[in-house]
């Protein structure tokens, strides 16, 4: 049997003071508790971690005859099994 967790990342996203431009920035270390409470609570319900996938997310802008974009993490797909 298998479970599937979506884990979010934590980040921070800012505008500029045209309020056009944005900036994402993922917060690693929170990012990574987040992941490893996921990760001890299954284990405690006796999953064990089968794939851990990072899921991309993007954004971009036309401004004036050009413009821009970027993609982040936006965050995890993990895939639990079952142990017998």
């Amino acid at each position: 049997m298998y479970k599937t967790v979506y884990v979010k990342t934590k980040k921070e996203s800012r505008r500029t003071t045209s309020d056009r431009l944005r900036s994402v920035k993922v917060i690693g270390d929170e990012t990574a508790e987040a992941l490893e409470t996921c990760i001890q609570e299954h284990v405690q319900e006796g999953y064990k971690v089968f794939s851990i996938t990072a899921m991309s997310s993007a954004s971009s802008s036309n401004v004036g005859t050009g413009g821009w974009g970027f993609s982040y993490t936006d965050g995890m797909i993990v895939v639990f099994e079952k142990v017998s």
